[in-house]
C-alpha cells in the first residue's frame, strides 16, 4: 500500500513528537501517575497514527502497550516497550535505533543498564534462562558504547550454553577484566 507523502511527513512527525515523551519513560521503572497518562495518551496515538500508514503489526504493538499502560504493568512496558522504540525509529526513517539513548550513552542510559542487569543477574543465579534472554533482548534493543554491546554479544553466547555464573561476571567487568 503507498503512502501519501503528505500523509507520511505527518506520520513521522507524530512519531518524533512521541520518541520525545516515550524514550525517556524507559530509563525509569517508578512511574508517577503523569507518567502513566503520557504514555496511554502517547501509545493510543501511535496506534493510530499507525493505522494509517498502513502499518497493522506496529499499530497493533501500540495497541498492547497501551493497554498494558491502563493496567500499570510496568514489568511487562519495560520488556516490551524498546522494541517498539526501536520500530518507531525506524518507521520515522532514523537509521539506526534509539539515536538519542546513543549520542547520550554512557551518560543517559545507565538506569536502563542497571535495571535490566539487574534481572539478568538475577535470572542467572535463579538459572532462568527465559528471563535471561528477555533481559539480554531488552539491552540489545539499544544503541551502546562497544564496550556494552561486547558485553551483550558475549552473555548471550555463554546463555546458549546456559553458563549462568560467567554471564554475571562478563555484565559485571570493567574495561581491562575481561
Amino acid at each position: 500500500m503507498a503512502v501519501d507523502p503528505y500523509l507520511q511527513k505527518l506520520a513521522t512527525q507524530d512519531i518524533n513528537r512521541a520518541l520525545l515523551v516515550l524514550q525517556p519513560l524507559l530509563s525509569n521503572q517508578n512511574w508517577s501517575d503523569s507518567d502513566y497518562h503520557n504514555y496511554i495518551i502517547y501509545t493510543h496515538g501511535m496506534k493510530s497514527v499507525l493505522a494509517n500508514i498502513g502499518l497493522s503489526a506496529s499499530a497493533a504493538m501500540a495497541g498492547e502497550l497501551e493497554e498494558l499502560g491502563k493496567r500499570q504493568d510496568i514489568d511487562t512496558i519495560l520488556q516490551k516497550m524498546p522494541r517498539f522504540i526501536c520500530e518507531l525509529n525506524v518507521i520515522a526513517g532514523q537509521n539506526h535505533a534509539t539515536t538519542t539513548i546513543e549520542a547520550d550513552a554512557p551518560k543517559g542510559a545507565p538506569a536502563i543498564w542497571q535495571i535490566q542487569s539487574k534481572k539478568l543477574a538475577y535470572a542467572c543465579r535463579t538459572y532462568d534462562k527465559n528471563a535471561a534472554k528477555t533481559a539480554l533482548a531488552v539491552l540489545a534493543a539499544f544503541a551502546w558504547p562497544c564496550e556494552e554491546k561486547n558485553k551483550i554479544s558475549k552473555a548471550k553466547e555463554l546463555l546458549l550454553h546456559s553458563e549462568f555464573e560467567a554471564i554475571e561476571l562478563v555484565l559485571n567487568s570493567t574495561k581491562g577484566d575481561s
